[in-house]
């Protein structure tokens, strides 16, 4: 396949400073992409740069040719049906208005957080919508508690239907011993890496496969065997081999140490150090006389 060209709709100069005074970041990676091909680059060589495939930058500079500098990368922003119901900075200032409380003084129902999104985006919002952008904020919504309804035949037979909700505040399963605190969550999750610029969005909330992983840590037990009201053990050690390789562990280790010494009244860093030795007596004899049987 032969060299991708731009057309002459904006100079490399006006390309960066498009990409520059871009807000939504997915946007200003397509804008450098553009520019780096104008100057000279292959759709190879952006593409390992800018951390997509090769293809994608050939269709970002093909549209870009097309269209000119009133470009529009993302084809879902053209499709009313397909447009973001919150923008990046609303779903980021989401936990902070989920940690306060509902308008009725009590905790988040689905049903209230829909109706407070809708009225914040001016576009219609399900419950089911408003459920799934808590769980990726880390957060569980209250159901509301059903009430059976008796047919006026049997109002003195109790019909068998769902217990009473949880409390609020906790997750919709049975939380364990080894859950986290929502204090401990409000330390760690500000330490953990942001979700990714692009592909299908996680369907597992960080805090459940943080809860899951400190479940196996607890328990002691194979990934295989954790149990099914916990996110699937494959996902739960995907995340967790992710934040081993690219140091995420040693950085939350870390950052809490610090924390804690801070508490104490200590210094963050330790000043001294001390080295210990060996201190377990072993055979005096070295070499193959330390193992060779006696002999007569």
């Amino acid at each position: 396949m032969g060299r991708v060209t731009v057309e002459p709709w904006l100079t490399i100069e006006q390309l960066a400073e498009r990409a520059a005074g871009c807000l939504d970041e997915r946007e200003r990676e397509r804008w450098q992409a553009v520019a780096l091909v104008a100057s000279g680059g292959n759709a190879t060589t952006v593409a390992a740069q800018v951390g997509v495939h090769a293809r994608t930058v050939r269709r970002w500079v093909r549209l870009y040719n097309q269209t000119g500098s009133a470009v529009r990368f993302d084809q879902r922003d053209a499709n009313g049906a397909g447009r973001r119901i919150l923008s990046r900075e609303q779903q980021a200032d989401l936990p902070r208005l989920l940690a306060q409380p509902a308008p009725d003084g009590g905790p988040w129902t689905a049903a209230q957080l829909a109706a407070d999104l809708s009225e914040l985006t001016g576009r219609p919002v399900s419950p089911k919508l408003a459920t799934a952008y808590a769980r990726q904020a880390g957060f569980h919504l209250r159901r509301p508690q059903r009430t059976p309804v008796l047919p006026a035949d049997r109002r003195g037979t109790p019909r068998r239907f769902r217990p009473a909700p949880p409390p609020p505040g906790h997750p919709v399963r049975a939380a364990y011993s080894s859950d986290l605190t929502d204090e401990e969550w409000a330390a760690v999750a500000p330490l953990l890496a942001g979700p990714a610029l692009s592909g299908r969005p996680s369907k597992w909330p960080a805090r459940e496969i943080l809860n899951a992983i400190f479940y196996q840590a607890r328990a002691g037990c194979a990934w295989r065997l954790l149990p099914h009201d916990l996110p699937p053990w494959k996902t739960v050690y995907g995340w967790f081999r992710a934040w081993r390789l690219d140091g995420t562990w040693e950085r939350l280790n870390q950052v809490l140490r610090e924390r804690v010494r801070q508490q104490a009244g200590r210094e963050p860093e330790p000043s001294a150090a001390i080295l210990d030795s060996q201190s377990t007596k072993t055979t005096e004899k070295g070499g193959r006389g330390a193992t060779t049987r006696g002999k007569r």
